[in-house]
């Protein structure tokens, strides 16, 4: 018969981790969340960095040409996004109004 062979019991070793007894793992404090940003607010960021930036770049307006205001950027929101929660409406309400305009550039250009 094989003999059964006992282990030695091991010896603690301090290691870089080790804790102070008695210390928690977990904080006492509530994790801090950042509260999210407003839908109206996530709007305003993709129109001002994304949409309006490329609209003008296609009808080949110059960034001075047009100044979108804060103003503008709110109303737009208000008056013809507020009720969905993606931006497709803003996208062609965006559209409109610099086609709009380049309509009149090139109306204007033809009665020089």
């Amino acid at each position: 018969m094989a003999e059964k062979t006992k282990k030695k019991p091991t010896e603690s070793k301090p290691t870089a981790t080790a804790r102070r007894s008695g210390a928690s793992t977990r904080s006492t404090r509530p994790a801090a969340e950042s509260p999210a940003p407003s839908p109206a607010k996530e709007k305003e960021t993709i129109l001002t960095d994304y949409v309006w930036p490329d609209i003008l770049n296609r009808l080949r307006f110059k960034k001075e040409d047009i100044i979108l205001t804060d103003e503008a950027i709110k109303f737009m929101i208000k008056e013809y996004s507020d009720k969905e929660q993606g931006v497709r409406t803003l996208i062609r309400t965006a559209e409109s109004i610099i086609t709009r305009l380049n309509m009149l550039r090139i109306a204007d250009a033809e009665t020089m």
